[in-house]
């Protein structure tokens, strides 16, 4: 897939208890580097990826509608009470293409959709998911960035299943 300035890619997280497990691969079009210690790496990668609902203050203060997502902290490019990271409005496209956690599901894969980051992980409380650090770079799932799409249809998703997709982005 393609970004132009308006698409560019990174991965997303969010505060999701027991919310289901997703991977996700791509290439970022940038890679940023923000002071503090926060990393956001370029591609190909993987990340486990989650639902999550009501979200009334997300970390960058922007209201949005359609598919919003959130990231882990680290990825996110500030912590909390820090006010909005690099992250902050930045858009990638998510193209299902497996269920790494149930290999007999069999889809709906290939659907694309788009998503915006508006809100962050926190490590603190979230730790299973969010828990990548400078020094520990994957969460408990082994995987570099914990992902979720907040889920904005009150529980009807037109995208298919909610739980266990692996994406390309």
């Amino acid at each position: 897939m393609t970004f132009n300035n308006k698409m560019i890619a990174l991965f997303t997280s969010a505060i999701a208890l027991g919310a289901s497990l997703v991977g996700v691969r791509g290439t970022l079009v940038h890679p940023r580097a923000t002071a503090g210690g926060y990393v956001q790496t370029a591609g190909p990668g993987s990340a486990s990826f989650t639902m999550y609902t009501g979200c009334n203050q997300p970390a960058c203060g922007i209201a949005a509608s359609g598919y919003t997502a959130a990231i882990s902290q680290l990825a996110f490019g500030s912590a909390p009470g820090l006010g909005p990271g690099d992250a902050c409005g930045r858009c990638f496209a998510l193209t299902g293409t497996e269920d790494p956690y149930s290999p007999s599901y069999t889809g709906p894969f290939g659907k694309s959709i788009v998503v915006k980051v508006t809100d962050m992980c926190p490590v603190a409380g979230n730790e299973a998911w969010c828990g990548q650090t400078a020094t520990s770079q994957t969460n408990q799932f082994n995987m570099p960035v914990q992902a979720a799409r907040l889920d904005h249809s009150n529980g009807h998703d037109n995208y298919g299943r909610n739980d266990h997709k692996k994406f390309k982005y």
